[in-house]
């Protein structure tokens, strides 16, 4: 999960960098774990914060996304220092992918 990273780390010293990237990642694992695979929704205030920001850039019905979906997987979560999600990045790149023969589109 490369694109989690923490906005205060910046200012820290490296060590404590790295200590926030690893937690970072941790949690977002956790995260889509429990929300997402689990749909353990009990649990959402434990990863994210009071106030957020959803960011969706939504469907692209049959059009080619603005931005290549490594760099969109990038920014998938951003965190405060004190480990809460405070923005989520929507994106979903199968919404155009053609259904497998007797199949469905992946989840």
């Amino acid at each position: 999960m490369t694109g989690c990273t923490d906005v205060a780390s910046e200012t820290e010293s490296s060590g404590a960098v790295e200590d926030n990237t690893e937690r970072n990642k941790r949690l977002a694992r956790e995260f889509y774990e429990n929300l997402w695979f689990e749909q353990n929704t009990e649990v959402f205030a434990d990863y994210v914060a009071d106030e957020y920001v959803i960011h969706d850039i939504g469907d692209t019905k049959g059009a080619m996304p603005t931005e290549p979906a490594v760099t969109q997987k990038e920014i998938a979560d951003r965190f405060h220092s004190f480990g809460k999600i405070t923005e989520i990045w929507n994106h979903r790149h199968d919404v155009s992918l053609p259904r497998p023969p007797g199949g469905s589109r992946p989840n």
